[in-house]
């Protein structure tokens, strides 16, 4: 994995010829990523350096790298946003995961995460709808996020602030929602 600052025609060169599988760490839309993936000096933008370096790899060959996002309660409000925009640079191998160990999630933020997943679902239903039979999203993730939807509940999530993986694979925000 990597934030792809560093990524040049050298290195992506490297990466393919000896057949290495990677992801980016790419939140979205600029306002998300430059939020959360920051440098020491607060006027550089990673997501200018970052998507000039995507736009050195051919599109074709986009398909092959994965982008691992995370969703906080900024960015969870953008959810569709940010992945209609990241499968507009061609990336279809896209993974998500909701951060709970670094950010605290307010009654309102659990709301618009709630609302934000159903939009989602929405979204990737009409992807398949619409004819598109191709890998976009890690299904099991996609799933386990839906249940954390179903699974929360705002009074206990102060305790929570961590993931819990159940022994089926199952992802929770943390045992207490289970009630285990």
């Amino acid at each position: 994995s990597t934030n792809g600052t560093l990524l040049n025609k050298s290195i992506y060169d490297f990466i393919k010829k000896h057949n290495v599988n990677f992801s980016l760490s790419l939140d979205g839309i600029p306002d998300i990523q430059n939020k959360y993936r920051t440098f020491k000096n607060p006027k550089k933008e990673s997501f200018k350096i970052i998507i000039k370096n995507v736009e050195k790899i051919p599109l074709k060959e986009r398909r092959n790298i994965g982008i691992t996002s995370v969703i906080t309660p900024l960015s969870c409000k953008n959810l569709v946003e940010n992945f209609q925009f990241l499968r507009s640079l061609g990336f279809i191998n896209l993974d998500f995961y909701p951060v709970f160990q670094y950010t605290w999630w307010k009654e309102r933020d659990i709301h618009n995460f709630n609302q934000a997943m159903k939009k989602f679902s929405q979204y990737y239903c009409e992807i398949f709808l619409n004819g598109y039979s191709e890998k976009i999203f890690k299904i099991q993730v996609l799933d386990s996020l839906l249940r954390i939807g179903q699974f929360w509940d705002s009074n206990k999530m102060e305790k929570c602030q961590k993931l819990f993986v159940d022994p089926k694979g199952d992802l929770y925000p943390c045992e207490i929602i289970l009630g285990m």
